[in-house]
Parts: structure tokens; C-alpha cells; sequence
């Protein structure tokens, strides 16, 4: 069989037009009246502590990249000690993209040389990820389509060499979450992760927000495959749904060495009240009501300075839907990678003129 990754109908260019993303203080986008009071640079910077934090408002950010995303759904036995995970087979993309003030537009193809894993099935998917830096706000928005995962043979006993692939199995995901940074003027999260600032001293902030995920798991062959039914007791579930939400606490962490090295952890713990419903292949549905921890974890590592960045990025989420007096239980890990490198420069007046749409951006 033939294995190859793939969006729907086999187009895997990848185009994200992020608007109102990165706003480098707050409010820039609300028109004043004449009558007014304008604010003045020195106004502006006391939004941010320049010491720590240097925005690079009037700078055209320009990248490339390669990215890599994720989707692994975990189906777990504990009386066994027994994980299935299920893992779908995405491309590795090269792209580039450019940032000019709220708007950035990133291009980005699975080009067929970085299909390294042509051996593990067919993934067919659509997988939509924003994620938004304000000066005092973070927001994440996910809309995730998967269709076609395989099994590690390392991943259950007795298990063949080749890999275990279901074409059937089909995830949907969908989730928000906003968190408000506390320390906003001395820490940035733009700065790791969208490339509009240079963090020049170390500084960390808490978090606290609210997080709402949605999620579909179907097979109708059932969840667990017939082969490893002796592990898990039971295979008549073949369709999960999950509703999930509550709030969040964290905290983050920019260490800075020698003004341009850094490294970026940021951890978020949400305490997740979620409705559950399983559908049995007896026609029987269920439903129940569960509270379960949810994790985000953000890591940047790189090189920052006033015109060049290359940074290691990721933003990993770990979720729980789990029904604890029923076996088998289910977990999502979602997220993606990518590795960065970035030019910024000062547009000349021309330049300038046309990326402000002749004074429409001002």
C-alpha cells in the first residue's frame, strides 16, 4: 500500500491569514476623534517597560520555516496498563510568511521529500491552528479534521512488525481558550513566538483564563480493535463525545543570557468540568459528567537581537476525557513544532506607503 500524507483532495498547501493578531500595545486599532487626546510615543511606551521588552513597530518581519502538527488520541486500559495510541501521518512543511504590523500571512507545502514515514497509512486532514499574542492577552483558536490513524508496533503486546493502521478512525477537535498575562509589561510572549519584539531581560508573569474544547472520536468498527479486546474488556464503543471547559492558572518564563539567547517555558493547568457520550454498538448511549486536569505547554529556545531571530518553538496540549469506573478511557495531545528564522528590516517609504495601503493601515 502506498502511504502518503495529505490535506482533503490531496492539496497540502497550507495558508494562514492571521488578522489582528499581534497588536504591540493595546487599543492601537481605535481610531481617536479630533477632539480626542492623542497618545504620545512616551505615552505608548509605558505600555512596556523598555528595559526588559523592545518592539519593532515600524519593522517588517520577514521568515521561513519548517512546522510539523500533530494530533495523537490515546485510548488507555488501566486494569491493563495498556496504551494505544493512535498517531495520524503528517507531512513536515517549508514555508515562509511575512509581519507587518497586526497582520501576518504565512505560506506553507508538504513538499513529497519530507513524507519520512511511507510505511504507516494514509492520513487524510485539515488541521486550522491561531494563536494570537497580545500585550496582555494570549487567545487559541483549533479546528482539527483527521481521518486515518496507525499504531506503533512497539505501542501493545503480541503486536505484528508492521504498523497498525485504521482508515476508519476519524477525530474531530475544536477548542478556544484566552488567558490573561498579568505581567504584560515586562514579559512577551510575541517575542519567542511571532517575532515582534526582542525580550532583553528575563522576566515571567502569571497566567489566568478560561479554556472550552469540543471532540469527536469515531469508528464503527469500535475504538479498540478486536486483536486487543482481551486488554481492554470491552470494544462496543465506537463513538465518544466530549464537551469540556473551566478555568485556568499558570505561569511563564523567559530566561535571557547575554541579552540575545533565550529560553521560553510557559505552563497553564485548567481544571476541566466535561459532559461525556459514549454510543455502544448495542445502540445504548450514555452519558455522563466527569472534572479532569487539562495542560498547554509552550517552549521556545533561540537567538534574539535587533534584525535577526531564529527561534524552536512548540505548543503542546494534553487533554483528558476520561470516564473513571469505565474502561477503556481516551486522551487527546495535540500541538505542533516549527523552526524559524527571521529578518527584520525598515521598509522605505515606497514599501512603506504600499503595505499601509496608502494610509488605510495608519
Amino acid at each position: 500500500m502506498k502511504a502518503t500524507c495529505s490535506y482533503f483532495n490531496r492539496a497540502r498547501t497550507s495558508v494562514f491569514l492571521l488578522c489582528l493578531m499581534v497588536c504591540p500595545y493595546e487599543n492601537t486599532a481605535q481610531l481617536p476623534l479630533q477632539t480626542t487626546d492623542v497618545r504620545t510615543q512616551t505615552e505608548k511606551k509605558s505600555l512596556v517597560d523598555t528595559n526588559y521588552i523592545m518592539p519593532f513597530d515600524g519593522k517588517l518581519i520577514l521568515r521561513a520555516f519548517t512546522s510539523h502538527k500533530h494530533n495523537n488520541f490515546l485510548v488507555v486500559s488501566p486494569q491493563s496498563n495498556i496504551k494505544l495510541m493512535y498517531q495520524p501521518n503528517t507531512t513536515y512543511n517549508i514555508g515562509i510568511g511575512a509581519t507587518w504590523k497586526a497582520i501576518t500571512l504565512n505560506v506553507a507545502y508538504g513538499f513529497p521529500f519530507l513524507e519520512f514515514y511511507k510505511n504507516r497509512g494514509q492520513t487524510q486532514y485539515l488541521d486550522l491552528q491561531t494563536h494570537v499574542y497580545l500585550r496582555h492577552w494570549t487567545v487559541d483558536l483549533i479546528g482539527q479534521f483527521y481521518n486515518g490513524f496507525y499504531i506503533s508496533p512497539n505501542a501493545f503486546p503480541n503486536a505484528k512488525e508492521e504498523f497498525y493502521y485504521r482508515e476508519d478512525m476519524r477525530y474531530q477537535y475544536f477548542g478556544a481558550s484566552i488567558f490573561r498575562t498579568a505581567n504584560g509589561r515586562r514579559f512577551s510572549f510575541q517575542s519567542p513566538f511571532k517575532e515582534t519584539e526582542w525580550q532583553k531581560k528575563s522576566a515571567g508573569s502569571f497566567l489566568y483564563g478560561l479554556e472550552i474544547y469540543y471532540g469527536v472520536n469515531t469508528n464503527e468498527h469500535g475504538l479498540v480493535p478486536r486483536e486487543f479486546n482481551y486488554f481492554f474488556g470491552q470494544d462496543s464503543i465506537y463513538r465518544v463525545h466530549t464537551l469540556n471547559g473551566g478555568p485556568g492558572l499558570g505561569y511563564a518564563y523567559t530566561l535571557v543570557v547575554n541579552r540575545h539567547w533565550f529560553a521560553t517555558s510557559s505552563l497553564t493547568v485548567t481544571g476541566m468540568l466535561g459532559h461525556f457520550k459514549y454510543w455502544h454498538k448495542t445502540g445504548v448511549a450514555e452519558n455522563t459528567w466527569e472534572i479532569n486536569p487539562a495542560f498547554t505547554l509552550r517552549f521556545a529556545l533561540g537567538y534574539n537581537s535587533r534584525n535577526w531571530q531564529i527561534a524552536l518553538t512548540s505548543i503542546n496540549s494534553w487533554m483528558h476525557f476520561e470516564r473513571h469506573e469505565i474502561d477503556p478511557q481516551f486522551r487527546s495531545v495535540i500541538g505542533h513544532y516549527r523552526f524559524t528564522v527571521s529578518k527584520r528590516i525598515l521598509p522605505g517609504s515606497r514599501l512603506k506607503n504600499a503595505l499601509n495601503l496608502n494610509g488605510r493601515l495608519n
